[in-house]
């Protein structure tokens, strides 16, 4: 018996339900996947890997485009903390879209509120009109509506009068304002 040991048995794979396709390969008899099958699924994570994070660096370069550490980089970050929080705190105030584009961008949740549902009031979601394209926000303290009166968002009721084709529900992200200088030409390049 092994020097009083007792031998270990084999390991066995218990899975329930079908197995994912990028997973699905062949097994040896014990249940282990075999060493190029594995292989192959770590060059896939890998590659997966690599192309999520060109796809977050991508997305970060376009919301601050200077190298991390840069004074502008932290000039436009401490701008997009200080207009994100400005816009959470707004609760007295309808905005105007083309005035807030100048520095922030629209995001849309990707729900509206039907006729029957309860508005759950957010700091820094708002409302957008269709019409007017003005955004209320979700929080108020008294009652708001954008000029053309389509939305109408009340407080105390927490309730809103709006048709749900009238209006989208988004969120404010400011944007800092900086932008990288654009390289002169060299001289050199004049004549050529």
């Amino acid at each position: 018996i092994c020097g009083g040991r007792r031998p270990i048995a084999p390991l066995t794979i218990h899975c329930s339900g079908p197995a994912p396709a990028a997973l699905a390969g062949p097994l040896n008899s014990l249940g282990v996947m075999d060493k190029q099958r594995r292989r192959e699924l770590k060059k896939l994570g890998s590659a997966q890997v690599k192309q999520q994070s060109e796809e977050l660096r991508e997305r970060l370069n376009e919301r601050n485009p200077f190298p991390v550490g840069h004074p502008n980089w932290v000039a436009n970050l401490r701008t997009e903390y200080y207009l994100n929080r400005e816009f959470r705190q707004n609760s007295t105030m309808v905005l105007r879209a083309r005035e807030v584009l100048a520095f922030a961008d629209i995001k849309t949740l990707g729900f509206v509120y039907g006729q029957d549902d309860r508005l759950n009031p957010r700091p820094g979601v708002y409302l957008q009109c269709a019409r007017c394209h003005d955004l209320v926000p979700t929080n108020c303290v008294h009652v708001l509506r954008c000029s053309c009166e389509s939305v109408v968002v009340d407080p105390v009721d927490r309730a809103y009068q709006a048709d749900p084709s009238a209006h989208t529900v988004v969120e404010l992200v400011g944007k800092g304002q900086l932008k990288p200088e654009i390289p002169a030409k060299p001289w050199w390049k004049f004549w050529g």
